[in-house]
């Protein structure tokens, strides 16, 4: 009789997200030459984390809805965390803005 695999292990730990951003802040400025106002303005995103309460301040931001792309991956995001909602899982599924590249992303094996 074949045994069932086991479950994934744990995501590890993020580190503290204000020391995260800094140290993507500072990559983007100065080695990736973005203005500092700019990267100050995904800085505000990046912070953002939470469930539906930060979904909901996501879709009613003017810079982002005027955004095509964003407007739909946002709806789709309303669609998901509904199905969760359904599903009774809602309270295990959170929604976080954060920087691409690799920071903070484990591997599921």
């Amino acid at each position: 009789m074949a045994s069932s695999p086991s479950p994934p292990s744990p995501l590890p730990p993020l580190p503290p997200l204000q020391a995260e951003w800094e140290d993507v802040r500072k990559e983007m400025v100065e080695e990736k030459g973005l203005a500092a106002d700019v990267a100050d303005k995904i800085g505000h995103y990046v912070k953002l984390h939470g469930g539906m309460d930060t979904l909901e301040q996501l879709a009613t931001d003017p810079a982002l809805v005027a955004v095509k792309d964003a407007k739909v991956g946002l709806d789709e995001m309303r669609v998901l965390l509904g199905f969760c909602e359904l599903f009774g899982v809602l309270d295990k599924v959170g929604v976080a803005c954060t920087p691409v590249g690799g920071r903070g992303i484990a591997p599921l094996d």
